[in-house]
């Protein structure tokens, strides 16, 4: 699952700067899959947003506008589930 993942990303990349507008649904369902299938993207990711606070911005603004399944998978990635998830 995370190679299709991986394949999707890039696809999804080029076709955002198509003509044809498939890549703003490839990319974000592509970055889902890798927050559900890979706990190194999502620490990653967690790192990333707890160091930039534009970008943390930024994903929660679209978590919520991406609906629940792929908006779920962004929360993965938030910086203070992270302190929740070890405690458990």
């Amino acid at each position: 699952m995370i190679l299709a993942a991986l394949f999707f990303v890039p696809i999804g990349c080029i076709t955002m700067i198509s003509p044809i507008p498939g890549g703003s649904l490839v990319l974000p369902a592509a970055l889902a899959t890798l927050c559900y299938a890979s706990p190194r993207f999502r620490h990653c990711a967690r790192y990333a947003r707890s160091k930039m606070n534009r970008l943390n911005k930024l994903m929660i603004w679209a978590e919520t506008r991406l609906g629940r399944r792929i908006g779920g998978a962004l929360e993965l990635t938030r910086p203070n589930t992270y302190a929740a998830e070890s405690e458990s």
